[in-house]
Formats: structure tokens, sequence, C-alpha cells
């Protein structure tokens, strides 16, 4: 039971690799959003990504100890 946990944790640290690069476009797109109204709303979904990063940064961890177990 705890090793299926594990598993959908280990798929979704793969997915949350990708939010984690896509944070960091998001971060050069809230500077850029000074200049940019569209970007502004933009970096509004950006934010969500980089708080939703730091989420699957614990994810990532959580799934190296599954695969220790």
């Amino acid at each position: 039971m705890f090793s299926q946990i594990c598993l959908t944790n280990i798929l979704f640290s793969e997915i949350s690799l990708t939010n984690v690069l896509f944070s960091k476009v998001c971060l050069t797109n809230i500077l850029f959003s000074e200049i940019s109204l569209t970007n502004v709303l933009f970096s509004k979904v950006c934010l969500t990504n980089i708080l939703f990063s730091k989420i699957s940064l614990t994810n990532i961890l959580f799934s190296f100890r599954c695969v220790d177990a």
C-alpha cells in the first residue's frame, strides 16, 4: 500500500521538475511584467507555479525516501 503511494509521488516529482524549471521562466516574466500588462496577468499564473514548485520539491525529497524504503 505504501509503495503505491510512493510510486505516485515519483511520477508526480517528474511533473514537478518541469514546474521548477517553468518557475525560472516565470521569475523572468514577473520582472518583465513591469513593462507589459499581459505579463502581469501571466505572472499571477507564474506565482502559483512558483508556490507549487516549493511543494513539489518536498515531493521530490519524499520520493527519494520512498525509493530508499
